[in-house]
């Protein structure tokens, strides 16, 4: 058992090292108010994701151009850094 604490004490603060790096992306339909971001804002941020990262259009699914998704897909391109 003591290896086995001492293997728990050296990855937990790698995981503490990485949290809040990752990027995340909300999206809702309506920009007139009627919808927000404040529940998929909320289960990112619980599970570690730095508000600042996270991405957010309030724009229609339909469009094809979503400067959120666009700036999120951007932070998770290959040889992208956390």
């Amino acid at each position: 058992m003591p290896c086995e604490q001492n293997s728990l004490r050296q990855i937990a603060p790698r995981r503490r090292r990485r949290e809040g790096r990752y990027p995340a992306y909300t999206r809702v339909s309506k920009a007139d108010g009627s919808q927000v971001h404040d529940l998929q804002h909320d289960a990112p941020v619980a599970a570690g994701v730095d508000p600042k990262r996270i991405h957010k259009d309030s724009i229609s699914g339909i469009r094809d151009s979503r400067s959120g998704l666009d700036q999120c897909l951007t932070a998770l391109a290959p040889g992208t850094r956390w």
